[in-house]
């Protein structure tokens, strides 16, 4: 059960096999982004986010999402954190938080108004529904 960024960080060295992640956790380029609820499926119980930057500075973002069936985890590669769906404020684990809330908190706002105004202006697509 991942509990603590030392659970997620320890199911993320079990469960990759992909050698450009592995080097990313091996040589400390993880940044935790924290707790997204209902993303990327519109899964109920939430998903952890982290983004690996590979040793050429590519970036890889990763959402750790629970089974509700077995108390196992599945892992997505996914293009970019969908900022508006960050969510720490049900907990007061530093993992839901993140590495640098403060930065989040400020993304998250950003996309909630963003996602707003278009939605108030209809020119909101399916995929901005989420």
């Amino acid at each position: 059960m991942i509990r603590t960024v030392d659970n997620l960080i320890e199911w993320l060295e079990n469960n990759l096999d992909n050698p450009i992640y592995l080097w990313s956790l091996e040589n400390d380029k993880v940044e935790v982004l924290g707790f997204f609820l209902f993303y990327p499926h519109k899964d109920p119980f939430g998903t952890y986010v982290v983004k690996l930057t590979s040793k050429h500075c590519n970036i890889h973002c990763l959402a750790i999402v629970p089974r509700d069936h077995d108390s196992t985890y599945v892992c997505h590669l996914i293009s970019k954190p969908q900022w508006r769906f960050w969510n720490p404020e049900d907990s007061r684990n530093p993992l839901y938080a993140g590495d640098n809330p403060e930065k989040y908190k400020e993304l998250r706002d950003a996309a909630q108004k963003l996602h707003k105004a278009k939605k108030d202006t209809g020119t909101d697509t399916p995929s901005d529904r989420g």
